[in-house]
């Protein structure tokens, strides 16, 4: 199974998280990681809802991508 067919299939669900995620950020909650390294400061997540979603489905963004420019590639090729 391709990474595009692993995004395909979990497309329904993802959205409905994704919808979530972006209604508590326009509330204005963020997410927050802890390093103890750190001390005891929290630090804010950077990651995009997309990457939040890609890293709980173990879906590689960048694989999705190459997926994605090869099969546009194919279609490109088999209409010239």
């Amino acid at each position: 199974m391709t990474e595009l067919d692993r995004m395909l299939a979990v497309t329904n669900e993802s959205q409905a998280i994704g919808g979530f995620l972006d209604w508590l950020f326009d509330q204005g909650f963020c997410i927050a990681g802890y390093d103890p390294d750190l001390g005891d400061e929290l630090f804010r997540e950077s990651r995009s809802i997309e990457q939040w979603l890609a890293d709980y489905y173990d879906i590689d963004l960048e694989e999705v991508e190459r997926e994605r420019r090869a099969f546009l590639k194919a279609l490109r090729d088999a209409n010239d």
